[in-house]
Formats: C-alpha cells, sequence, structure tokens
C-alpha cells in the first residue's frame, strides 16, 4: 500500500497536478449545500424513454451542523436487467468521511450479483470492508488504508458534496485527489471545472456550471463522464461516457407529445372530434368524479356541512347570498381573514329596521344568522 501512494506523490510532483485544497462549507454555505432533488434515467438515443430514477438528498446533523448526512439511491432497468445502488455517507464540512456503505446490485433472469463497501475511521485509519454475493456465494475482505495526512481521499458520498460546493462557489481549475471504488481500490481522480457560462441544453439557454470527472484504476482503465450543474449546485444532466444512459434533470423533460396534441385541439376547437383526446378527457372526468365521490363518503362532515347551510341559507333568505355564504363559511375557517368581505359602500345600501324591536339586530342584518333569526321571531 505504501508504494501506491508513493507513486502518487510521484505523479504530482511531475505532473505539477493540484491536490483539493482545504475547501471549508461554513454556516452560510450549509443550507445552499443542503437539498433533495429526483433526476431521471434515459437511454442517450431515446431521451424521452426513463429507465429509472435517482434521488440524492444531502443534509445538515450534529448540535453544530458541522458534519453532513448524504444519500444516495439509484434504480435502473434495462435489457432484462434491473440494478441499482444505494450510498449512505456522513461527512465533515472539511469533506472527511466519517463513514460510509456503498452498495451496488444486479439482477438478471433469477441471478442475483451484489457489492458492498463499508469504510469508517479506526484508529487514525481507514477501515475497509468489501464483500460480494453472487447467487448463493460470498466473499468478504477487510484491510486498514494508511496514508500521508497531504494527500486527501474523498469516498462517494463525499464527491457529491464536494460537487455541489464548487458549483456554488463557482470553482475553476483543475483538481486531483484520490478516491475508492466499490471493490476497495484506491483510483486517481480529476475534476476539472469549468465555471457558469450559458449554453444550449436539450434547446434551452441556461447557466450551466460544468464538472469534467476522469477516474483512473490501477490497471490503467479510464473512466470519464461530465457532470452540467446549475449555478445553485443543482444536477441538470450526468453523462458516463462509457454507457448507455444519462441522469437527467426533470426540468429538461421534453413536452408531453399528447399534450401538445391537446393544446393544438384545444387552439382549434376540435378537441371533441379527436377520438383518443375526447377518450382520455373522458377517463380523466370519470376518475376525478370518482375521487370526489369518495372523498365524500369518507368525511361524513361535509355532507353535514353543506346541510346545515342549505337550511341556515332557506330559514334567513339572505339579501346578498354571495356575501351571507363567505361570512357563514369564514366561521371554520382555521385562519379566518381579519378584514371583512363587503364594503361600507355595501353596508350603506342595506336597508335597517327602525323599529323598536329590533334595537338587539346589528349593521350586518342581512349577513348576521342570529339577527335574522331574530327578526324572523318578532315576525
Amino acid at each position: 500500500m505504501s508504494s501506491l501512494f508513493t507513486s502518487t506523490t510521484f505523479i504530482e510532483s511531475s505532473n505539477s497536478q493540484k491536490w483539493i485544497p482545504q475547501f471549508f462549507i461554513d454556516h452560510y454555505k450549509v443550507k445552499a449545500v443542503c437539498f433533495k432533488e429526483t433526476l431521471l434515467i434515459c437511454l442517450k438515443n431515446e431521451i424521452v424513454t426513463h429507465i429509472g430514477n435517482c434521488c440524492i438528498s444531502i443534509e445538515s446533523i450534529g448540535p453544530q451542523k458541522h458534519e453532513f448526512l448524504i444519500n444516495t439511491k439509484f434504480c435502473i432497468n434495462i435489457d432484462d436487467h434491473f440494478g441499482g445502488s444505494k450510498v449512505v455517507c456522513s461527512s465533515t464540512n472539511k469533506f472527511n468521511c466519517l463513514e460510509e456503505k456503498r452498495t451496488e446490485y444486479v439482477y438478471h433472469k433469477g441471478n442475483f450479483h451484489e457489492k458492498t463497501l463499508f469504510m469508517g475511521i479506526q484508529d487514525n485509519n481507514y477501515y475497509i470492508e468489501t464483500t460480494e454475493t453472487y447467487q448463493h456465494n460470498k466473499s468478504r475482505n477487510c484491510k486498514n488504508l494508511t496514508y500521508p495526512q497531504k494527500i486527501e481521499l474523498l469516498s462517494e458520498g463525499t464527491n457529491l458534496l464536494l460537487m455541489r460546493y464548487l458549483t456554488i462557489i463557482n470553482y475553476d481549475g483543475t483538481l486531483t485527489f484520490q478516491n475508492i471504488m466499490i471493490d476497495g481500490n484506491v483510483t486517481i481522480c480529476q475534476y476539472k471545472c469549468i465555471p457558469v457560462k450559458y449554453m444550449k441544453l436539450y434547446e434551452n439557454d441556461i447557466e450551466v456550471y460544468t464538472i469534467e470527472r476522469v477516474i483512473e484504476n490501477q490497471n490503467g482503465n479510464v473512466e470519464s463522464m461530465k457532470t452540467y450543474l446549475t449555478p445553485k449546485g443543482e444536477i441538470l444532466e450526468h453523462n458516463w461516457l462509457t454507457t448507455s444512459y444519462i441522469l437527467k434533470n426533470k426540468s429538461l423533460e421534453n413536452v408531453n407529445p399528447m399534450i401538445e396534441k391537446l393544446r393544438i385541439a384545444i387552439r382549434n376547437n376540435c378537441w371533441t372530434e379527436d377520438m383518443e383526446i375526447f377518450s382520455k378527457y373522458l377517463d380523466k372526468k370519470c376518475n376525478e368524479v370518482t375521487k370526489f365521490i369518495e372523498y365524500l363518503i369518507s368525511h361524513l362532515e361535509v355532507k353535514h356541512l353543506i346541510a346545515d347551510y342549505t337550511q341556515t341559507l332557506l330559514i334567513v333568505k339572505p339579501l346578498h347570498v354571495v356575501d351571507f355564504t363567505i361570512q357563514y363559511f369564514k366561521a371554520f375557517s382555521i385562519y379566518p381573514e381579519s378584514q371583512e368581505f363587503i364594503s361600507m359602500r355595501q353596508i350603506s345600501k342595506i336597508t335597517i329596521p327602525t323599529q323598536e324591536r329590533y334595537a338587539n339586530i346589528c349593521d350586518f342584518y342581512p349577513l348576521c344568522t342570529s339577527c335574522r333569526m331574530a327578526s324572523i321571531s318578532y315576525n
């Protein structure tokens, strides 16, 4: 293991590569990096075809909010292969991984293949444990990873945290550090960060921050990927250059052809003549009616409320039905508005009885149920 890090240090000095600086997430940037996002997984040659989803969540933890909990879940279904990955990681605000568990699995024709990686700090070293399960066979390996303090090692979870941070500060330059793979091997990872600029992405001209990531394995294989993000750190697209699929933000989703067809039909006032659109309309109408009926059946208080209102309306016979209705249901509001719903000009037009027997009737006589009932009893 020491020879690996010796050769890595030599690469740094010979190629003048820049290792990750001492970044620090202060309390002003904590809220900026903490949010959830859901991405679509699409085939590159069929952008409208979704084959999976990816969820990413970062939240601050600890009494001082100096640590972060990073969760990612990736599910995909392609060519009779159902697979995915899951990462749960805790990190400090200096991008030091405290603990991480990473799982990758593939299920195909009854065969199940799974790999897991666990890493955590133990006696100033990283304790690494990897397991691999294929059908009923399971193997397990453990090792301690030691390295010089000047060389940074980032886990997969802290990589996501770093990407958001670099985007928010609009970092410009190249970073090189070490990354650990699912099999426990350490690789060289390089970030080429391009500041925010306008570019055309899915026929949209938007501000984009770009990170080009290159991972070089111990056997010499190189994996490249590009990530496009908004200035706030939200992923617009993540493209593995060696795979047939990409991650894409929902906001870049193309307009549904059926929705576009419906817009044209409505604009031309001929949607009822289109059998497909009219059929979908009837299906939607039936579903909505069913939802309303189910809601009313399960909430009998709505029926009683409407019955009481109707009975009161027939007894009181208000002059201004709309205003009366507003005042009636306003009493059941959790947050009733302080302002009245009728103007003083409208009130001035209301005829108030002047007989002494109506002395207790308020100025809102036509709207007040109590006063209206009192006037009926006098009559």
